[in-house]
């Protein structure tokens, strides 16, 4: 922007009401609904101030017609964004009626028992979507519970032949500087849009571990890259190694406290069994700037392991299993309990004896007594029950106990 457009700007000079008397803010015959937006601001911004403009003024059609306090002519930032929710449920519409009028159907009906699917050939059958309270369609996902803000935990769904995806996806991608496909995604997600279709699935997890990390690491380094020597840049990518190596290769009993600690590919790369931890201390952005290389780094690893924690997390959205839904185990179900290491044909049987729902209500883990043959000649048992806690996927269903 130029300095004459800067001092002419509403900027330093506010709203053009602000200069008028006070008798004169609602003139609707002065209203100004102009999309006073800037040569080269995206086209998104501009449709979206026109959404809102017409907003704007329905609603002081609506209270001359009720004989209420009429509006202000300027946009405000809560018809901004019912502009932008508007613009985008328009496009869901039209590429996704018939999986909306299920999910709305679905929230209606409180039964389990009674909730229609969405059909496996959906484009948005693996993203457990749902509707929200403005009517849009999200992603549903696995991070509801995670330390991230509602609209990256719960992005909106977007087609991708669609010209709003188009229009999203140009700007993001001018935003980060024209860097690739990857991190052109990222930013997009990281922004609260979900575009189907818009990522791979060969080789998805590499890929994300080499797409989040790069899109990170050229982040930090753009704007701290001038700090850091040719021995600080090699102990960067070190520590950055260390913490993406750091994630468990196992999910199966993180939340079984008797387990051993979760397997890692550190614990592999390096043959110990604990890995070291980062130095102590609090480490701030001025570290940047200080004389002590080492705590640049720390601050950098930091940073690094702050952003990729959340990247990565967005990556996981998409449901590669258990998209179908399923009956849930119940006590007394008679089970066949899987073991990799043992024949088929000597796996146990067992009985479940207790149940442990999730929040969303669905049965991932159960208690089950194991089957043997310890009893005597009078048929008493001679040793104890053994009761093991074990997930739903390591078990097999042979007789349900409700038949």
């Amino acid at each position: 922007m130029k300095a004459q457009e800067l001092q002419d700007s509403r900027w330093l000079l506010g709203p053009t009401f602000l200069w008028r008397k006070v008798n004169e803010w609602s003139n609707n015959d002065k209203a100004d609904y102009s999309l006073n937006v800037q040569p080269d601001d995206p086209e998104v911004k501009r449709a979206r101030r026109a959404v809102a403009i017409c907003i704007n003024y329905v609603k002081r059609l609506k209270n001359r017609i009720n004989k209420t306090k009429e509006e202000t002519c300027e946009v405000s930032v809560n018809e901004l964004e019912a502009a932008e929710g508007l613009i985008t449920r328009s496009f869901q519409a039209s590429a996704f009626r018939e999986e909306i009028d299920t999910l709305k159907r679905n929230k209606e009906t409180q039964a389990r028992e009674n909730k229609e699917s969405l059909k496996f050939h959906s484009a948005i059958y693996k993203l457990d979507p749902f509707v929200d309270n403005e009517g849009t369609l999200r992603v549903g996902g696995r991070l509801k519970n995670a330390d991230l803000p509602s609209p990256i935990k719960h992005p909106v769904i977007l087609p991708r032949n669609s010209q709003l995806s188009s229009l999203i996806v140009r700007h993001f991608h001018k935003h980060v500087g024209h860097q690739g496909k990857e991190i052109t995604l990222n930013e997009v997600r990281a922004n609260g849009y979900w575009i189907i279709g818009a990522a791979s699935h060969m080789g998805g997890v590499w890929e994300r571990q080499i797409r989040t990390v790069r899109s990170v690491l050229s982040s930090l380094l753009s704007s701290n890259g001038s700090q850091l020597d040719d021995g600080s840049l090699r102990t960067l990518v070190c520590e950055v190694e260390s913490i993406v190596n750091s994630r468990p290769l196992t999910i199966n009993q993180l939340a079984d406290p008797d387990s051993p600690a979760p397997l890692t590919p550190n614990h592999l790369l390096t043959m110990k069994s604990k890995v070291p931890l980062a130095p102590p201390g609090t480490f701030e952005p001025a570290n940047v700037y200080a004389r002590k290389r080492w705590r640049r780094v720390q601050h950098l690893a930091n940073e690094f392991w702050s952003r990729w924690q959340k990247e990565f997390l967005l990556s996981l959205q998409e449901r590669q299993k258990w998209s179908r839904p399923r009956g849930n185990l119940t006590i007394n179900d008679i089970v066949l309990v899987k073991d990799e290491i043992t024949p088929r044909s000597m796996w146990q049987l067992a009985h479940v004896v207790a149940v442990y729902p999730s929040g969303d209500g669905e049965v991932r883990k159960v208690q089950v007594a194991l089957a043997d043959n310890c009893l005597d000649n009078r048929g008493k048992r001679s040793d104890p029950m053994r009761y093991f806690k074990r997930p739903v996927q390591k078990l097999v269903l042979l007789a349900p106990a409700r038949e």
